[in-house]
């Protein structure tokens, strides 16, 4: 570990406990470290009066009445997710643990609508990721089992492995629904434009027309018959897993008159990267959903890599000087045989984005020279799945 990581996280757990707050024990990130960093060094000096004299205005204390109440929704699902002995995987069984996690949510919703400044949106996703991950290694673990032992051609795959992929669908759905309501908030014409983008490419593979044999995705009839029954029962494409926003995008989190508000408060630079991150996040949902077992339809599978490429090129060109966008794209682009120059290419461009960490300059060589004789890691964007 190199020594200014170390006096970051030294730092961190430092200001936590002189401000008697708690921190998440995961940092995925170098730059999430240093703003959170960041934020204690602001509320420290806040505290300490050092900060513009006078009293705190009816924002600042509304934010850190939101930022309290948050921190204790969020423990108070931690409590009881460690009190279960099945963890965030008795989500779908424990209505009280459900209760939990909806209200940590909320509150988060509530925090990032009214101060967007606070970084609700890196905990609203920790606390997705955690129950995503969750969910995916249990399914890997006995999709493994099931390949142990292999079943007959055309047989069902065991109920217990069909289940669990269930249950991540249900999961991958509905957080899928609420981040297309935040970024149709938060961007309202780019979340049209994702629409837009959704329902041209579902129009065009259910044409009679087939596709460029470069971007074939369903080279059989019996495909194409499933996903136009898909989309006649109102589930195709990407409204699978929670559709891709668009004027009709809403969830019962997110409240319009604090979203419209909020948009009124981004500046020109917070909004894009308020954007970027929630369509990051949205594309790690998707790219998840692609990567279900092949219980899960394979057309639904090929839909949701298809929605996790469309938000992961909207974020790229959000933040055109940021690389996470292009490593997730590294992820899926090397999943698909006769992609490699695509892989390259995206590779290429997230080692040429400037890192995000200016006031740690050696950190960021290090992590730089890591990234060049390594390879990106797994993992490398936002918190992610396998």
């Amino acid at each position: 570990m190199e020594p200014d990581l170390q006096v970051l996280l030294a730092e961190r757990a430092a200001l936590a406990l002189s401000l008697g707050v708690t921190v998440d024990e995961e940092v995925f990130f170098v730059e999430d470290l240093l703003h959170e960093v960041q934020r204690l060094r602001g509320e420290q000096r806040r505290r300490s009066g050092l900060a513009a004299p006078g009293a705190p205005s009816a924002e600042d204390s509304e934010a850190q009445a939101l930022m309290h109440e948050a921190r204790q929704a969020e423990r108070a699902f931690t409590t009881l997710e460690k009190q279960s002995p099945d963890g965030v995987l008795a989500l779908g069984s424990s209505g009280l643990l459900q209760q939990r996690f909806t209200e940590a949510c909320r509150t988060l919703v509530r925090l990032l609508l009214r101060a967007p400044e606070c970084g609700a949106e890196q905990q609203l996703w920790k606390l997705h990721h955690r129950v995503a991950d969750a969910h995916q290694r249990a399914v890997r673990g006995l999709a493994a089992t099931a390949a142990r032992k292999p079943l007959p051609v055309g047989a069902p795959p065991p109920a217990e492995l069909a289940a669990a992929c269930a249950v991540l669908e249900a999961f991958l759905r509905d957080a899928g629904a609420l981040y297309s309501a935040l970024i149709a908030a938060v961007d309202p014409l780019l979340s049209s434009s994702l629409a837009t983008e959704a329902a041209a490419a579902t129009a065009a593979a259910a044409s009679a027309a087939p596709p460029p044999v470069a971007v074939r995705v369903l080279s059989r009839p019996s495909e194409r018959n499933e996903r136009n029954e898909r989309n006649e029962r109102g589930e195709g494409g990407e409204g699978g897993e929670g559709g891709e926003g668009g004027e009709g995008a809403h969830h019962p989190l997110v409240d319009h008159a604090a979203a419209a508000a909020m948009a009124a408060r981004l500046s020109r630079t917070a909004a894009p990267a308020l954007a970027a991150h929630c369509c990051l996040a949205r594309g790690d949902l998707f790219r998840y959903a692609a990567q279900l077992p092949k219980v899960a339809s394979a057309t639904a599978r090929r839909d949701a890599a298809a929605g996790a490429r469309r938000h992961y090129a909207a974020a790229a060109r959000l933040r055109p000087a940021e690389g996470r966008p292009h490593l997730q794209l590294v992820l899926l682009s090397a999943a698909v045989p006769g992609s490699t120059l695509e892989t390259i290419y995206h590779y290429a461009r997230a080692l040429g984005c400037a890192p995000a960490w200016p006031k740690v300059p050696r950190l960021a060589a290090a992590h730089a020279t890591t990234h060049r004789s390594t390879g990106p890691p797994a993992g490398s964007g936002y918190p992610l799945g396998p």
